[in-house]
């Protein structure tokens, strides 16, 4: 995987471990789809080697999607029940007024 031991230390780099956590999502991304860019296909891989893998042909952004909308199904379940649960405890918290 993606490791930068040089930026390790959260106290020196003050935000650089945020973008480096950004970048380990989006090479997992890259590594599970064959993709790279989102709006528009980068030149190329980000994390793959470009003697094995060629040149992106593809964006990542409409596999992203798809993902999402097939595996996205329990936790939108979740919380549309959970929104209809806090709002009927908001309504009740008028009733004890």
């Amino acid at each position: 995987m993606f490791k930068v031991p040089a930026l390790e230390n959260e106290e020196a780099n003050s935000g650089v471990p945020k973008v480096i956590e950004e970048i380990r999502g989006f090479l997992e991304i890259e590594d599970s789809f064959q993709c790279s860019g989102m709006c528009r296909e980068a030149m190329f891989y980000f994390g793959l080697d470009m003697n094995t893998a060629g040149v992106p042909k593809e964006t990542c952004l409409h596999h992203a999607k798809k993902y999402m909308m097939e595996n996205g199904v329990p936790y939108t379940i979740m919380t549309v029940l959970l929104a209809i649960n806090s709002f009927w405890i908001f309504i009740f918290t008028f009733c004890m007024c």
